[in-house]
């Protein structure tokens, strides 16, 4: 399963939504028979790498680079 954004507003934060939104995703992925969540966070967006990081079930890797190709002459 990939998820491309994954956004808790403020005033939300520090509630469990997010985990929340973790267990579900979980239990989406299940139900389709998925062996993983995939997903993306920017390297400046520490707040959020601190909060993955502290997850046991979530693991970083280094396997892959975004790339882009510009289309601006």
């Amino acid at each position: 399963l990939y998820v491309h954004d994954l956004y808790v507003l403020k005033a939300h934060r520090q509630k469990g939504v997010c985990r929340f939104l973790k267990e579900a995703l979980k239990d989406l992925a299940k139900k389709r028979n998925l062996g993983r969540i995939d997903f993306v966070v920017l390297k400046q967006n520490q707040t959020a790498l601190q909060i993955y990081r502290n997850w046991l079930d979530v693991k970083e890797v280094d396997y892959i680079h975004y790339m882009r190709i510009s289309i601006e002459d």
